[in-house]
């Protein structure tokens, strides 16, 4: 069985202030296959790396990324919570996939709908097909996304807590109706019935956020395709390098 892909999750959430270029520089250089990151947009429509739907927790501003513009943006900072590398710029997403630059996979998840032409024409425009994902909890952006950009790979993402995404969509036969590559499931829904599930429907299986021995063991032996995860060097040692 082929190992997994290591993917760093929201850059390199676990060493490092997240979704930052110093977290993709890190997780590459600690042999990570793939960095994760999260899109959103800004007031003037900019695409910005950010997870929350508030600055509040990694920046310490209230509003929401879509009030504020990106010339208001670059003003900010992502907080450093390891006191490590210091404080970092937000950075756009044209400046994470020039620094991306086909060193490994860019896993981009959509935050929001209605992102997805701005993004297939920034992906288009740093050549960055061969090496992207997209990932969403929302079924209706993977639709859009293989519209938008039918040469790169989508993902529906889901738990057994994202009910309010799904709605009444199955995965399993939704994703092989809109040509999705495959499903991003958390860990603690990953089982090895889900995975052959999965295979009967040509989809492959990622699983998110994974960061114990104890659970990077049993998703390696479940045999899922990419491990997503704050420490990328555990799950490295998990998967026997």
């Amino acid at each position: 069985m082929p190992a997994p892909l290591v993917i760093s999750h929201r850059t390199q959430m676990g060493t490092m202030p997240e979704n930052t270029l110093a977290g993709i520089d890190a997780a590459f250089a600690g042999g990570a296959d793939a960095v994760e990151i999260d899109v959103r947009a800004t007031s003037d429509g900019e695409l910005v790396l950010m997870h929350d739907a508030t600055l509040e927790r990694t920046v310490g501003d209230p509003r929401p990324p879509g009030d504020v513009s990106l010339e208001e943006l670059r003003t900010l900072e992502v907080i450093d919570p390891f006191d490590g590398v210091g404080t970092q710029p937000i950075p756009t997403f044209d400046e994470t996939l020039a620094c991306v630059a086909g060193r490994g996979l860019l896993v981009i998840e959509l935050k929001e709908g209605s992102l997805e032409e701005r993004v297939a024409a920034a992906v288009r425009a740093h050549r960055a097909a061969d090496w992207s994902w997209i990932w969403t909890f929302q079924p209706d952006v993977v639709a859009a996304s293989r519209a938008a950009m039918p040469e790169v790979p989508a993902w529906l993402t889901f738990s057994s807590r994202s009910a309010a995404y799904l709605g009444d969509v199955d995965p399993f036969e939704f994703a092989p109706r809109v040509g999705a590559a495959g499903i991003s499931v958390a860990y603690r829904d990953i089982t090895p019935e889900l995975v052959e599930r999965a295979r009967r429907r040509g989809l492959l299986v990622a699983t998110w956020t994974v960061n114990e021995p104890d659970d990077l063991a049993r998703m390696r032996d479940a045999g899922v395709d990419a491990i997503c995860g704050d420490f990328p060097d555990r799950t490295l040692t998990a998967i026997g390098g």
